[in-house]
């Protein structure tokens, strides 16, 4: 057996064992708060991740990398994000934050424009106008600069596209050694995927992927492939929190916080029209507490491939750079299967897998969090 493979079933097995080998449930007596990285692309889900993690004592988020091919635009992303730290924690300005890669590395697929039109947070109660501005190293470099700067391992918490991470440790493979592991929300092992917009008719069929990995799928499997440490939660274990009034009413009645009530506030949306999970809030809840999941261990291999022609929203596709990261000709992909995860022994990547969440534990957690005072 090899030394990562058996360093991987050691993971699981402290996971099994209820530690996470990460933050543990937050208490009065734990140590020195764990450092994190969060890159996001700042949809709703996000800012209820942000939240989450920016109430925790036991967590010290160091960066927040803002990828832009995936819900949230930049600049206002930024600014949003910029927002949330001091309304979560009272600083401004104690994160730094940046945007990174606003398209993907290879191919043309893009998130439904009207989706990123309505969650824009323009249409959302406003919060106060931060001071602070954006870190001018970028996303990538923010990410870089800040684990080389830790003195021990740091963890990734990655909600979105992995255009950012996949970049880093593309321009600076040595940061890979010093990544405790990188927390994937995305992909679907059992379940079905979620790539799908009903009111779009030439949106062409893919069953298999998770949106997150299908906007970039190169990046996917350039992450998967780097030898870090992977931690994912797929749709299977997203599945079973949804965004709804039942939910939501056991994570947010009764907390009287502004962080809470403007939370709760903003899904009202998402619970009237259905179809939304806690995919981002779980995510993190498992990065910090390995007790709320159930894992296996299960070697999976991006499906990443490339076609002769392919699909993109029209006019997405002259927002791109003409080029891909290689600086070859932007290529199609094969799109009804981009971003599928495939269990191959061969060729796979061993990865720790959230199959089974203890949605009760989450929503103690989140809870916790909530109520605490910035």
């Amino acid at each position: 057996m090899g030394h990562r493979v058996a360093g991987l079933l050691a993971g699981v097995w402290l996971v099994l064992a209820g530690s996470s080998g990460f933050a543990a449930a937050q208490t009065d007596d734990v140590g020195a708060p764990e450092a994190w990285i969060i890159d996001t692309d700042m949809g709703q889900e996000d800012w209820m991740a942000l939240l989450y993690a920016l109430g925790r004592s036991d967590i010290d988020v160091r960066a927040i990398s803002i990828v832009g091919d995936g819900v949230g635009r930049c600049p206002g992303a930024e600014t949003m994000a910029l927002a949330l730290v001091p309304f979560a924690t009272g600083e401004d300005g104690a994160i730094p934050v940046a945007c990174g890669a606003s398209s993907p590395l290879d191919g043309f697929h893009a998130m439904p424009p009207a989706w990123r039109d309505a969650a824009d947070p323009k249409n959302f109660d406003p919060l106060p106008v931060p001071s602070a501005v954006a870190d001018p190293r970028g996303g990538v470099d923010l990410i870089i600069e800040t684990v080389r700067a830790a003195d021990e391992p740091i963890g990734i918490l990655a909600i979105g596209p992995l255009t950012n991470i996949a970049l880093a440790f593309d321009k600076a493979p040595d940061i890979v050694e010093n990544v405790r592991a990188v927390v994937v929300m995305g992909g679907a092992v059992y379940a079905s995927g979620n790539v799908a917009v009903p009111s779009d008719d030439t949106m062409p069929v893919n069953t298999v992927a998770e949106w997150n990995m299908f906007l970039d799928p190169v990046a996917a499997d350039a992450v998967f492939s780097s030898g870090v440490t992977i931690r994912l939660v797929p749709l299977d274990a997203t599945n079973l929190a949804p965004v709804d009034g039942a939910l939501a009413g056991r994570i947010f009645d009764g907390i009287e916080t502004a962080p809470a009530r403007w939370a709760h506030s903003v899904l009202q949306g998402a619970i009237a029209s259905g179809g939304f999970y806690f995919w981002d809030p779980l995510t993190a809840s498992v990065a910090f507490d390995g007790s709320v999941c159930r894992f296996t261990l299960l070697p999976l291999r991006v499906m990443a491939g490339t076609a002769v022609s392919g699909w993109s929203y029209p006019g997405t596709a002259d927002d791109f750079p003409a080029t891909n990261w290689r600086g070859e000709p932007r290529h199609h992909l094969a799109t009804a299967d981009a971003g599928g995860l495939v269990r191959d022994m061969a060729k796979g990547n061993w990865v720790i897998v959230c199959i089974e969440p203890d949605v009760d534990a989450f929503v103690a957690g989140f809870r916790a969090s909530l109520s605490a005072e910035p």
